[in-house]
C-alpha cells in the first residue's frame, strides 16, 4: 500500500474513533441524566410513602388519646373532663395543621368527634372553677378555632354517596 495512502486510512480510522468517542461521551451523559432523574423521582416516591406511613403511623399513637374521653355535659360541666377535651383538640388540631398525622384518616375518624366536642365546650356558659366558660377556654388555642372552620368546611362539603 502507498504510504500516502496507509496514513490517509490511518488518518480516517483516527477521526472515526474521535467521532465514536464523543457520540458514546454524550450518550452516556444522556443515559447518566436520565438514570438521575429516574432515581430522583424513585426517591421522591419511596418518600412520599413513606411520609404517608408515617402520619398514618402517628394517627393511631393519637388515638388512644381521643378515644377514651368522657362526655362533656354543656349544663352540668366538670371541669376535669373540659380541659382534658380542649387539650385532645388541640393536639388534634397541631397535629393537623403540621400534617403530622394523616388527614384522611382523621376526617374519617375523628371528624364528627372534634366538631361535637368543640361545640359541647363552647356551649358551657358557666364559668367553670377555674373562672372561664367554655368559650373562654377555646379561644385560649387559635389553632383548635382554625381546625374547627376547616373541618366544619371539609364536612359541609362532603358529597352524598347513595346507597
Amino acid at each position: 500500500m502507498d504510504p500516502n495512502t496507509a496514513a490517509g486510512v490511518t488518518f480516517l480510522l483516527s477521526v472515526v474513533s474521535i467521532i465514536v468517542s464523543v457520540v458514546t461521551l454524550v450518550l452516556q451523559r444522556r443515559l447518566s441524566i436520565e438514570i438521575h432523574t429516574k432515581e430522583s423521582a424513585l426517591q421522591q416516591g419511596i418518600h412520599e410513602r413513606e411520609a404517608t406511613l408515617q402520619r398514618r403511623t402517628s394517627f393511631f399513637e393519637l388515638w388512644p388519646h381521643v378515644a377514651h374521653l368522657s362526655d362533656v355535659n354543656p349544663s352540668n360541666p366538670v371541669q376535669a373532663d373540659v380541659i382534658k377535651g380542649v387539650n385532645a383538640l388541640e393536639m388534634m388540631a397541631v397535629c393537623w395543621e403540621a400534617n403530622v398525622v394523616d388527614r384522611h384518616l382523621i376526617r374519617v375518624a375523628m371528624l364528627d368527634g372534634y366538631l361535637k366536642m368543640y361545640d359541647r365546650i363552647s356551649q358551657i356558659g358557666v364559668k367553670l372553677p377555674n373562672g372561664k366558660t367554655g368559650s373562654e377556654i377555646l379561644r385560649e388555642s387559635p389553632v383548635v378555632g382554625k381546625i374547627y372552620g376547616e373541618l366544619q368546611a371539609l364536612k359541609h362539603s362532603q358529597a352524598v354517596i347513595p346507597q
